[in-house]
């Protein structure tokens, strides 16, 4: 076990690392937003660029993540005698309330900065939900929006083929009144 500065110093790493995480997700949320407009226009191509940004923003939030666990490993291998296995108890909000006694027994000066990092879970609690609700829209909205434009474009070229059969290249029809024009000019 390290000394008091030590654990303060881990402790501070962990807040630290949830600071970075929640200023990546709030600039991952402008992302979401923008996807969000972009579905509203159907616009594909804006569409196509923001999942190249998401893609880098994964990496981004991942790598955050990862320092994150680390710096709350490193912080309860001085805190508590077991390891936090569980998903649950690795959760931020519910790593917290685990160190949260045994650190304070040991350590009653880092109340201040337990609290700090008390609240910047809470806020990276509370952006991660917004986020991922604004996600799991947003993918639902582009599946609808995917699916109109298929369905466009099935009917379309289901316009075009009964096009080809009654008209030709003039937009004249092939049969009877050879007077009669078009009323789509259709390009195969």
């Amino acid at each position: 076990m390290i000394g008091n500065q030590g654990v303060g110093n881990r402790l501070n790493k962990v807040t630290e690392n949830c600071a970075f995480l929640f200023e990546v997700l709030k600039d991952f949320e402008v992302v979401i937003t923008r996807e969000n407009d972009a579905i509203g226009r159907s616009d594909l191509a804006e569409l196509e660029a923001i999942t190249d940004e998401k893609v880098i923003f994964g990496e981004k939030v991942k790598k955050y993540i990862r320092a994150l666990k680390e710096s709350m490993d490193l912080l309860t291998s001085e805190v508590v005698d077991f390891e936090i296995e569980s998903n649950d108890e690795r959760q931020l909000t519910q790593y917290v309330a685990v160190i949260r006694e045994p650190l304070l027994k040991a350590h009653p000066q880092l109340e201040p900065e337990l609290k700090n990092m008390e609240t910047w879970a809470g806020k990276l609690k509370d952006l991660r939900v917004g986020i991922f609700a604004k996600v799991e829209t947003n993918a639902y909205l582009v599946q609808r929006l995917l699916h109109y434009h298929r369905e466009t474009y099935a009917f379309w070229q289901a316009v075009v083929r009964e096009s080809e059969a009654v008209y030709g290249q003039t937009g004249k029809t092939k049969y009877g009144n050879g007077s009669q024009k078009s009323i789509l000019n259709v390009r195969t």
